[in-house]
């Protein structure tokens, strides 16, 4: 079942917010970051602006989820789509 996140991150451009699609394996399948005004999507492959990759590269388990982190996929969705609309724009 996959699960979607929102969590404070930290980056070259200061404090953000990511949002992550897991797979049912605690995968990253999608990603975007908010810095600001400024979205990167992981549909990018690298973002030297946020210091690299665009797609968390370690698992997240089960376990070390917070529920407080946890979004709908409508919210989700929301932000993905947006973050395409940007690049678009670029």
């Amino acid at each position: 079942m996959k699960q979607y996140l929102k969590f404070s991150s930290e980056s070259k451009l200061g404090i953000g917010t990511q949002y992550v699609e897991l797979d049912s394996e605690g995968w990253a399948v999608r990603q975007v970051e908010r810095y600001g005004s400024r979205l990167f999507n992981s549909q990018q492959i690298n973002h030297p602006e946020i210091g690299g990759i665009a797609l968390c590269d370690q698992q997240f388990l089960e376990s070390h989820i917070e529920s407080d982190c946890i979004i709908s996929v409508e919210e989700f969705e929301s932000i993905w789509k947006f973050s395409l609309l940007q690049t678009v724009k670029s």
